[in-house]
């Protein structure tokens, strides 16, 4: 039969004259590269998003309590009830 099998040496032992060989260890080798990279990508991306929300929370202006428009209008109102006379006095 001219069947080729890839496979991985396990055991080698020169003075029993004896080598183990395993294709199983093989494939979960091939198989555990894969989930390598594919983790590793993941991390990359994740990395690459981690630096583009820092890069635009760096660019948004943060707005102070003094930037809100609603203390604006407060202060307008307090300063028009001190303008009115009061019939009291």
């Amino acid at each position: 039969m001219d069947e080729i099998l890839t496979v991985k040496v396990i055991e080698f032992n020169r003075d029993d004259k004896r080598i183990m060989v395993s294709h199983l260890r093989y494939l979960e080798d091939i198989r555990r590269e894969a989930d390598d990279s594919v983790r590793q990508e993941k991390e990359t991306e994740v990395q690459e998003v981690r630096k583009a929300v820092k890069q635009q929370a760096a660019k948004v202006e943060k707005s102070t309590l003094g930037d809100l428009g609603i203390f604006d209008e407060l202060k307008e109102q307090m300063s028009e009830g001190d303008d009115k006379p009061t019939d009291s006095e």
